[in-house]
């Protein structure tokens, strides 16, 4: 049987209010008293039940973090920042991936929803429309979504200069003499993306194509092996993330191309195994931690803020970007 705060009071003598206040931190309790209580539920190995505290404070101290896959590295420093960020605050954190898609993302939402967490941050799996935002906003959750928001959107973001980053791109590799390039692309609508294709497109001008499919690692491979069965006709690749890069460099290693040689190749978020490919991957770097902690101090400020009552505050930031430069680049 579970040890009861019935249990802590016959043990220590005390009624069961004031054996709550001493566990939950409550003021105007004697140190000592408070301390006899502790280490007697310490002896009693008490666990507190925090569904009953969640309906006393209005807070399960919970929240969720959904994102499109955590295998991808990129994720999984970003999660860290949540993660890090809502313990110290002391809340805990689940996680749910949505695959890129967004019956999945929302069977996740509304499961969560009903376990009564406090607050989501939310990588979206598609575009945020009206439709979407919608359907979320019926669950009246505080909510911050890592991307760009729609002008009228009852949510607060986080997301780095995406745009900014795609001109870094299109404008390193016209300083190095390229003018024919590949670009790996999603074939889903993302905001993060679409906005990574309009900064290169500014900055680097004609001259290219864009080739769309699965964003992963094995889709960007798929699509690299299809473009190596032609003759070469472009001397570099920019893939709008690392694990697409990745994939396209693993496809060009197998058909004997060499990069920075034959093909340039840069990608997008700089993963810690960017460093230490072969060649090592020049990239745009985004603060994936920073973005996490960020996003979770402006949901906890949402969730402290607004009690049993949801607050619509919208708060939208933009983190900075920069280009790494490593070998995977070089003078056409």
């Amino acid at each position: 049987m579970k040890t009861t705060l019935r249990d802590i009071a016959r043990e220590s003598g005390l009624d069961i209010s004031t054996v709550s206040r001493c566990l939950s931190g409550a003021y105007g309790i004697n140190k000592d008293t408070r301390a006899m209580v502790v280490e007697t539920a310490r002896k009693l190995n008490y666990i507190p039940n925090s569904l009953a505290r969640g309906l006393a404070t209005g807070l399960s101290r919970t929240i969720a973090l959904l994102v499109n896959d955590i295998r991808n590295p990129y994720y999984a420093e970003l999660a860290r920042g949540v993660e890090d960020t809502a313990f110290e605050a002391g809340f805990d954190l689940v996680l749910g991936n949505s695959d890129l898609k967004w019956e999945r993302q929302m069977h996740h939402v509304h499961a969560m929803a009903s376990k009564q967490i406090d607050g989501l941050i939310l990588n979206p799996a598609g575009v945020m429309g009206a439709k979407a935002t919608d359907e979320l906003a019926r669950y009246r959750l505080p909510v911050v979504v890592l991307a760009a928001t729609e002008r009228k959107s009852p949510f607060s973001s986080v997301r780095v200069d995406n745009r900014g980053g795609g001109r870094l791109v299109g404008q390193h590799l016209r300083e190095l003499g390229h003018t024919k390039v590949v670009v790996l692309g999603s074939n889903l609508k993302q905001r993060n993306l679409t906005e990574r294709l309009k900064g290169f497109e500014e900055s680097f001008g004609s001259g290219y194509r864009v080739v769309l499919g699965e964003n992963s690692h094995a889709g960007a491979k798929a699509m690299m092996e299809e473009l190596l069965a032609a003759p070469l006709d472009f001397s570099a690749v920019f893939a709008v993330n690392d694990s697409m890069a990745i994939g396209a460099l693993e496809a060009m290693k197998f058909a004997g191309i060499l990069v920075p040689q034959d093909v340039s190749l840069i990608g997008f978020d700089d993963i810690p195994i960017a460093a230490l490919l072969d060649p090592p991957l020049t990239t745009i770097a985004q603060p994936k931690y920073e973005t996490g902690v960020v996003a979770t101090e402006i949901l906890l400020a949402k969730i402290r803020g607004s009690g049993k009552e949801y607050v619509p505050a919208v708060e939208n930031r933009e983190l900075d970007v920069h280009l790494v430069a490593r070998k995977s680049t070089a003078t056409r």
